[in-house]
């Protein structure tokens, strides 16, 4: 079977459908009269797991489907986005963020209850989350207001980590774990008020720049038999993909 996320755009109720396609056949995720995204979408055995949100009135609120039946991670109070999910054993994790009455708080949800991992104080949004064993890290970024652009962070069992100096824009999107190794892929300005972002990769901490300071984005991130991929856009918009820090 071959599964695909992401939404639909119904021109008759001028809104979005969260959906997914299995073997070419679409299934919608909720009601087509609701506005409604899917965001990511992760197989488990013979289960699928989506998550992203829907409109209820008046706020987004975070979902998550599993085999097309729908929980609410957020009460609708305020705003708040379901970004990625992850499945291990049987704990289903779903990193996003939800407001407060003025900022978005960074966020995940493990099995439906939620840890918050920002003060709420800034804006702030988690983006991906990888476990080992009992450790749980989550990545995403923080507006500072003190220097007004966006730190990188990674949560790793709810404490926080700034992976850049805050000087220049930065955030992390993805995570993986390779035996002893944490590698964050992200994006951050080549250099202060340079008005463009390359992507870079962290491993334990310490920074690389994948694209050498032209522009890019890094959007996924997989470790395999030793090798690390992080793929993305690169320069011109063209995919690409960095094998080793090689780009292909």
């Amino acid at each position: 079977d071959t599964l695909l996320a992401g939404t639909e755009f119904n021109r008759i109720t001028n809104g979005s459908v969260a959906k997914y396609w299995k073997n070419g056949l679409g299934i919608p995720l909720f009601d087509s009269t609701k506005v409604s995204v899917c965001t990511d979408m992760v197989m488990a055995g013979p289960d699928v797991y989506a998550v992203g949100y829907q409109w209820n009135g008046t706020a987004n609120v975070a979902m998550l489907w599993k085999n097309g039946t729908q929980t609410m991670l957020t009460d609708g109070t305020h705003d708040a986005h379901a970004r990625q999910v992850k499945v291990v054993g049987n704990d289903v994790y779903v990193v996003g963020y939800e407001k407060n009455d003025n900022y978005t708080v960074a966020k995940y949800w493990k099995n439906g209850a939620a840890t918050t991992l920002s003060n709420g104080a800034s804006n702030a949004e988690a983006f991906d989350i990888a476990v080992s064993g009992s450790d749980v890290y989550v990545v995403g970024g923080e507006y500072s207001f003190s220097t007004l652009v966006g730190v990188a962070m990674v949560w790793k069992n709810g404490v926080p980590t700034a992976l850049s100096s805050g000087q220049q824009d930065a955030t992390a999107t993805q995570v993986a774990i390779s035996g002893t190794d944490v590698l964050i892929a992200g994006v951050r300005e080549p250099f202060v008020g340079s008005g463009t972002e390359e992507s870079v990769l962290w491993k334990n901490g310490i920074m690389n720049s994948l694209s050498n300071g032209r522009s890019g984005w890094a959007s996924q991130l997989v470790v395999s038999h030793g090798d690390v991929y992080v793929a993305g856009i690169h320069d011109d918009r063209r995919a690409n993909y960095w094998k080793n820090g090689q780009e292909v």
